[in-house]
């Protein structure tokens, strides 16, 4: 964003919300702005250039929230971090899947359920990409559970023809669902602020949000633990796209660009998988009919 564009919404924040409020509000957009120039600080290593058959990607996972929970997930033992090429998952889809690695992207089969791989990722570049956001939405969880991703990942693992496989899962990205009035994700009132205004603002303490991350981040892990009995692989890795800042340096969720250990250094689990063949995949369901905006402000990307 320009001066001129950060002015301009400025003002427009000011009529809408008051002078206190707007200003506040305009303060802290110009200040990640700020941060957001100092990416270079931290450039990452690229996912294919690192050794795995199956890449699993949990959403915005911080690596010490994954730490914390290594001793009730026996397939969390090997557990190491690395530096993410992003702060955000536009960030990470775009440096990591470039015409660098073009052969090895025509190898991998990608499934996804996030809603950026619409825009940043080319369908033609992969095996095939399994955009599971299309058709996995649940309008009541407002987001894509973890389940729907399992199921296409296991068919994918049993039916199709690559040498690598992506599974990218929302969680443990609010919304919380084991915590569903937690944040904005089950709002009906859309004018109601994302959680992480609402934990800057101080109506919602960090320990509680802190404690719905964690429940959501098991939530998966759960999942995981069937997918992983139900898939054939010799080197699995469990990592994320990028974590989340909690209120570090006054820097709220995941703003794009910027440097900050908790946003950029994310799990990095070895692990393997076997396919017991005792669970069967729910058949792909036909798309839910909704704007990629609705989807959008239900993940909270509207206000980051």
């Amino acid at each position: 964003m320009s001066v001129i564009d950060w002015v301009v919404e400025s003002k427009n924040r000011i009529a809408r919300d008051g002078l206190v409020s707007g200003l506040t509000e305009s303060s802290y957009k110009f200040y990640i702005g700020a941060a957001g120039r100092l990416d270079w600080i931290a450039s990452g290593t690229p996912i294919y250039e690192r050794d795995w058959d199956v890449l699993i990607i949990l959403d915005a996972c911080r690596a010490d929230l994954m730490a914390q929970s290594i001793s009730d997930y026996t397939f969390l033992e090997s557990f190491e971090t690395i530096t993410s090429v992003g702060s955000t998952s536009e960030e990470w889809m775009e440096k990591n899947f470039t015409e660098t690695y073009g052969r090895e992207m025509s190898e991998t089969v990608h499934v996804t359920s996030n809603l950026y791989s619409e825009s940043k990722l080319d369908p033609n570049a992969f095996a095939e990409l399994d955009e599971v956001w299309r058709y996995g939405w649940d309008e009541e969880l407002r987001t894509i559970p973890a389940r729907a991703v399992t199921d296409r990942a296991i068919h994918h693992g049993r039916n199709s023809d690559f040498d690598r496989l992506i599974v990218h899962y929302m969680q443990p990205h609010y919304p919380f669902i084991p915590n569903p009035d937690i944040g904005s994700g089950m709002r009906t009132d859309e004018s109601e602020p994302s959680v992480w205004k609402q934990l800057r603002d101080g109506t919602v303490t960090k320990g509680t949000v802190w404690d719905a991350y964690k429940a959501n981040l098991h939530y998966v892990l759960d999942d995981l633990e069937l997918l992983l009995t139900n898939l054939d692989a010799e080197r699995v890795i469990v990592s994320a796209d990028h974590g989340n800042s909690f209120g570090k340096f006054g820097i709220y969720g995941h703003p794009g660009g910027v440097p900050l250990q908790c946003l950029r250094t994310v799990p990095w689990v070895v692990t393997e998988a076997s396919d017991s063949g005792e669970y069967e995949p729910e058949e792909k369901e036909e798309a839910i009919e909704q704007s990629m905006d609705e989807k959008l402000s239900a993940l909270g990307y509207a206000e980051r």
